[in-house]
């Protein structure tokens, strides 16, 4: 970890065994970063008088790395993710994306009693 704009003057050691795809929560008191082993990193951070990085934390494990672009991001509360997850071996490589899934919910789950 680095200090913007003078990134010459302060680095910080947050993982001793390496890591990627950084992310910060959106609060800013988390970093997340992809380790290896497709483990995903969750390292709480102190920035009030400087920067100290606490202990590492793993938070999932068989993340997708395949593919060098963003490939998981935070929500906005910094309590979920959207990621893919590695293929389990059955060689099936489909991606399912689903629109509209508040409607698609609303006909499955209907909140009306009287609609069955």
């Amino acid at each position: 970890m680095r200090q913007f704009p003078n990134v010459n003057e302060g680095q910080w050691l947050v993982s001793n065994e390496g890591g990627s795809r950084r992310r910060w929560a959106p609060d800013g008191g988390e970093l997340f970063y992809l380790a290896p082993g497709s483990r995903l990193m969750a390292v709480p951070v102190e920035t009030e008088s400087g920067f100290a990085p606490g202990n590492a934390t793993e938070l999932f494990r068989g993340y997708y790395a395949g593919y060098d672009g963003r490939t998981y991001d935070v929500s906005p509360d910094g309590e979920r993710f959207l990621m893919v997850k590695e293929n389990a071996g059955d060689g099936q490589k489909d991606f399912i994306l689903v629109l509209n899934w508040h409607e698609q919910l609303k006909r499955l789950v209907p909140t009306d009693p009287s609609v069955h």
